[in-house]
């Protein structure tokens, strides 16, 4: 009798080992699935960021070139 409950709480336990194993996989699986994600959100964050800069300096040389001109205009009138 006692080695029948012995038997079973070991089967018991080898089930609930194996059902920790296969959440530590899963858990380890959307862990890395995380980690990848986090780069990409990381990378795609970085490229944004440089584009914004990019398109503000591009933004301000414009409206340097556009002043530029106009002095440029108004010393053509003044020699004229």
């Amino acid at each position: 009798m006692q080695l029948r409950e012995s038997d079973s709480e070991y089967a018991e336990l080898q089930r609930s080992l194996l059902e920790e194993k296969e959440l530590r996989k899963s858990a380890d699986k959307a862990c890395e699935s995380l980690r990848s994600d986090i780069e990409t959100t990381r990378k795609a964050t970085v490229d944004i960021r440089n584009r914004l800069k990019r398109s503000a300096v591009e933004e301000q040389l414009n409206v340097v070139e556009a002043k530029l001109l106009k002095v440029k205009e108004r010393n053509q009138q003044l020699t004229d």
